[in-house]
């Protein structure tokens, strides 16, 4: 058993788990019925999965009680980002850089690309690089191979 399980192991065996019934088929050694740690009992895991749910959202509220009161510290629960305009942001971003490096040397970087084959996949993903390129000023060179 892997770490989590094992752990649950430990802590039900030899008593009832949350959720579980008496098996109705009788023990017998060696059948898929039986085996350790089931002892013979149907375990239920969607009653096993409610528990451990509440049991983690109680620890979270107590935490966030301890935490209130020390100057200066906060749970972060989490932000919600929008992909779009971060992809906008540093689209902007890498356009001005080059704009700035043709500018000052009189040469950028640029992207060449080799397809070999005729992969819808490689495709697409060449085609959305090459638009990226396009978008931001960026030269790009492809050459297609059967």
């Amino acid at each position: 058993m892997e770490g989590g399980a094992q752990h649950l192991a430990d802590r039900f065996a030899g008593s009832p788990l949350p959720g579980a019934s008496p098996s109705p088929v009788p023990e017998q050694r060696g059948t898929k019925y039986c085996k350790p740690p089931c002892m013979g009992l149907i375990i239920d895991g969607k009653s096993i999965a409610e528990d451990i749910k509440l049991q983690i959202a109680e620890e979270f509220r107590r935490m966030k009680k301890a935490v209130a009161h020390v100057p200066g510290l906060a749970i972060v629960l989490g932000t919600i980002i929008d992909g779009k305009s971060i992809s906008e942001d540093i689209k902007l971003q890498i356009a001005e850089q080059f704009r700035r490096m043709k500018k000052a040397v009189a040469h950028v970087p640029g992207l060449a690309i080799v397809l070999v084959g005729d992969r819808r996949d490689s495709q697409s993903h060449v085609g959305f690089k090459l638009k990226g390129c396009e978008e931001v000023g960026i030269k790009s060179l492809l050459s297609e191979l059967p």
